[in-house]
Protein backbone atom coordinates (compact mmCIF):
# COMPACT_ATOMS: atom_id res chain seq x y z
CA UNK A 1 0.00 0.00 0.00
CA UNK A 2 1.07 3.11 -0.76
CA UNK A 3 1.89 5.83 1.09
CA UNK A 4 -0.79 8.23 1.63
CA UNK A 5 -1.88 11.90 2.96
CA UNK A 6 -4.99 11.88 4.82
CA UNK A 7 -7.87 14.70 3.67
CA UNK A 8 -9.47 16.30 6.46
CA UNK A 9 -12.49 14.40 5.33
CA UNK A 10 -11.13 11.39 5.57
CA UNK A 11 -9.27 11.99 9.07
CA UNK A 12 -12.50 13.14 10.37
CA UNK A 13 -14.51 9.98 8.92
CA UNK A 14 -11.93 7.70 11.01
CA UNK A 15 -11.70 10.07 14.26
CA UNK A 16 -15.60 9.64 14.06
CA UNK A 17 -15.21 5.94 13.91
CA UNK A 18 -18.79 5.70 11.75
CA UNK A 19 -17.59 5.10 8.23
CA UNK A 20 -16.29 1.35 8.11
CA UNK A 21 -14.96 1.65 4.56
CA UNK A 22 -12.52 4.10 6.47
CA UNK A 23 -11.70 1.95 9.55
CA UNK A 24 -10.99 -1.07 7.70
CA UNK A 25 -8.12 0.94 5.19
CA UNK A 26 -7.09 3.13 8.43
CA UNK A 27 -6.27 -0.67 9.92
CA UNK A 28 -4.90 -2.07 6.43
CA UNK A 29 -2.45 1.20 6.57
CA UNK A 30 -1.47 1.46 9.86
CA UNK A 31 -0.27 -2.40 10.04
CA UNK A 32 1.65 -1.51 7.31
CA UNK A 33 3.19 2.15 8.07
CA UNK A 34 2.62 2.20 12.03
CA UNK A 35 1.43 5.46 11.53
CA UNK A 36 -1.31 7.91 9.73
CA UNK A 37 0.47 10.76 7.34
CA UNK A 38 -1.71 14.50 7.77
CA UNK A 39 -0.94 17.40 6.73
CA UNK A 40 -0.18 20.91 9.20
CA UNK A 41 -2.61 22.30 6.72
CA UNK A 42 -5.24 19.24 8.23
CA UNK A 43 -4.29 20.13 11.39
CA UNK A 44 -5.20 23.70 11.39
CA UNK A 45 -8.65 22.76 9.69
CA UNK A 46 -9.35 20.58 12.78
CA UNK A 47 -8.22 22.45 15.15
CA UNK A 48 -10.06 25.94 13.58
CA UNK A 49 -13.49 23.68 13.45
CA UNK A 50 -12.93 22.48 17.14
CA UNK A 51 -12.48 26.00 18.25
CA UNK A 52 -15.19 27.79 16.11
CA UNK A 53 -17.57 25.34 17.82
CA UNK A 54 -16.39 26.48 21.38
CA UNK A 55 -14.68 22.62 21.18
CA UNK A 56 -11.41 23.48 22.99
CA UNK A 57 -11.35 20.34 25.12
CA UNK A 58 -12.01 18.67 21.73
CA UNK A 59 -9.23 20.43 20.39
CA UNK A 60 -6.72 19.76 22.96
CA UNK A 61 -7.84 16.19 22.64
CA UNK A 62 -7.55 16.21 18.94
CA UNK A 63 -3.46 17.43 19.06
CA UNK A 64 -2.82 14.86 21.78
CA UNK A 65 -3.69 12.21 19.35
CA UNK A 66 -1.90 14.47 16.41
CA UNK A 67 1.28 14.01 18.31
CA UNK A 68 1.04 10.14 17.15
CA UNK A 69 0.70 10.75 13.35
CA UNK A 70 3.02 11.66 11.31
CA UNK A 71 2.07 15.31 10.43
CA UNK A 72 3.86 17.02 7.35
CA UNK A 73 4.63 20.64 7.80
CA UNK A 74 3.99 23.02 4.66
CA UNK A 75 7.53 23.73 3.99
CA UNK A 76 8.96 25.94 1.11
CA UNK A 77 8.43 23.53 -2.00
CA UNK A 78 4.96 22.86 -0.86
CA UNK A 79 4.43 26.44 -0.84
CA UNK A 80 6.01 27.32 -4.26
CA UNK A 81 3.95 24.41 -5.97
CA UNK A 82 0.64 25.81 -4.05
CA UNK A 83 0.97 29.11 -5.41
CA UNK A 84 1.64 27.05 -8.97
CA UNK A 85 -0.98 25.36 -9.04
CA UNK A 86 -3.32 28.09 -7.35
CA UNK A 87 -1.77 30.48 -10.32
CA UNK A 88 -2.44 27.62 -12.94
CA UNK A 89 -5.96 27.20 -11.87
CA UNK A 90 -7.06 31.27 -11.82
CA UNK A 91 -5.71 31.26 -15.24
CA UNK A 92 -7.95 29.13 -16.63
CA UNK A 93 -11.08 30.11 -14.79
CA UNK A 94 -11.23 27.30 -12.34
CA UNK A 95 -11.17 27.17 -8.80
CA UNK A 96 -10.18 25.24 -5.64
CA UNK A 97 -10.07 26.29 -2.23
CA UNK A 98 -6.78 27.52 -1.08
CA UNK A 99 -6.86 24.62 1.94
CA UNK A 100 -7.04 22.24 -0.77
CA UNK A 101 -4.44 23.39 -2.87
CA UNK A 102 -2.39 23.42 0.28
CA UNK A 103 -2.90 19.88 0.90
CA UNK A 104 -2.57 18.47 -2.40
CA UNK A 105 0.68 20.53 -3.07
CA UNK A 106 1.95 18.95 0.21
CA UNK A 107 1.01 15.42 -1.18
CA UNK A 108 2.69 16.32 -4.63
CA UNK A 109 5.64 17.52 -2.88
CA UNK A 110 5.88 14.18 -0.77
CA UNK A 111 5.22 12.11 -3.39
CA UNK A 112 2.19 10.56 -1.54
CA UNK A 113 -1.00 9.75 -2.68
CA UNK A 114 -3.94 12.00 -1.25
CA UNK A 115 -6.92 10.14 0.20
CA UNK A 116 -10.04 12.23 0.28
CA UNK A 117 -14.01 11.16 0.33
CA UNK A 118 -14.46 14.52 -2.01
CA UNK A 119 -12.42 14.00 -5.00
CA UNK A 120 -14.37 16.81 -6.94
CA UNK A 121 -11.79 19.03 -4.55
CA UNK A 122 -9.41 17.32 -6.25
CA UNK A 123 -9.64 16.29 -9.57
CA UNK A 124 -8.45 19.61 -11.42
CA UNK A 125 -5.11 18.45 -9.65
CA UNK A 126 -4.53 15.30 -11.35
CA UNK A 127 -3.04 16.21 -14.39
CA UNK A 128 -0.36 18.16 -12.26
CA UNK A 129 0.59 14.88 -10.78
CA UNK A 130 -1.75 14.41 -7.93
CA UNK A 131 -2.50 11.19 -7.17
CA UNK A 132 -6.02 10.38 -5.45
CA UNK A 133 -7.89 7.43 -3.91
CA UNK A 134 -11.30 7.83 -2.20
CA UNK A 135 -13.81 5.49 -0.41
CA UNK A 136 -16.30 4.30 -3.05
CA UNK A 137 -18.73 1.53 -1.88
CA UNK A 138 -21.05 2.17 -4.66
CA UNK A 139 -18.56 0.91 -7.54
CA UNK A 140 -16.28 -1.59 -5.67
CA UNK A 141 -17.98 -3.22 -2.64
CA UNK A 142 -16.53 -0.89 -0.25
CA UNK A 143 -12.63 -0.58 -1.01
CA UNK A 144 -10.80 2.77 -2.09
CA UNK A 145 -11.02 3.31 -5.71
CA UNK A 146 -7.45 5.07 -7.40
CA UNK A 147 -8.32 8.25 -9.65
CA UNK A 148 -5.76 9.83 -11.53
CA UNK A 149 -2.06 9.20 -11.56
CA UNK A 150 -1.01 5.92 -9.91
CA UNK A 151 -3.98 4.19 -9.88
CA UNK A 152 -3.18 0.49 -9.49
CA UNK A 153 -4.39 -2.47 -11.58
CA UNK A 154 -7.67 -3.70 -11.06
CA UNK A 155 -8.83 -0.29 -9.31
CA UNK A 156 -11.60 1.25 -10.67
CA UNK A 157 -11.23 5.05 -12.20
CA UNK A 158 -14.50 6.71 -10.42
CA UNK A 159 -14.77 10.08 -11.00
CA UNK A 160 -14.73 11.77 -13.76
CA UNK A 161 -15.54 15.66 -14.16
CA UNK A 162 -15.33 18.50 -16.65
CA UNK A 163 -11.78 19.62 -15.50
CA UNK A 164 -10.54 16.17 -15.85
CA UNK A 165 -8.15 17.09 -18.53
CA UNK A 166 -7.60 20.71 -18.92
CA UNK A 167 -6.40 22.38 -22.23
CA UNK A 168 -3.55 21.37 -23.78
CA UNK A 169 -1.74 24.64 -23.29
CA UNK A 170 -2.20 24.20 -20.08
CA UNK A 171 -0.93 20.93 -19.50
CA UNK A 172 2.19 21.80 -21.60
CA UNK A 173 2.69 25.02 -19.81
CA UNK A 174 3.31 22.68 -16.60
CA UNK A 175 5.65 20.72 -18.35
CA UNK A 176 7.48 23.74 -18.85
CA UNK A 177 7.37 23.50 -22.86
CA UNK A 178 8.56 26.84 -24.66
CA UNK A 179 5.12 28.67 -26.90
CA UNK A 180 6.17 31.26 -29.48
CA UNK A 181 4.98 34.61 -28.50
CA UNK A 182 2.79 34.48 -31.82
CA UNK A 183 1.24 31.42 -30.38
CA UNK A 184 1.32 33.17 -27.19
CA UNK A 185 -1.30 36.23 -28.05
CA UNK A 186 -3.40 33.69 -30.41
CA UNK A 187 -4.35 31.79 -27.29
CA UNK A 188 -6.42 34.52 -25.58
CA UNK A 189 -7.06 35.16 -22.19
CA UNK A 190 -6.93 31.43 -20.79
CA UNK A 191 -3.72 30.99 -22.18
CA UNK A 192 -1.41 30.14 -19.43
CA UNK A 193 2.58 31.00 -19.44
CA UNK A 194 5.20 28.40 -19.63
CA UNK A 195 7.28 28.16 -16.27
CA UNK A 196 10.51 29.43 -16.60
Amino acid sequence: MNRTLLDTDILSDFLRGQNGNVLRRAQAYLSEHSRLTLSAVTVFEVVRGRHQAQQIDRATQFLAWAQNAEVLAFDDKSARLGGELAGALLRTGATVGVADVLIAATAIANNLTLASANPAHYQRLVPFGLSIVHPSPRLDGGQFSSVGKGAQDGEKECFKSRYSHPPTILRNAWKGQRVSPDAERSRGPNFVAPRP
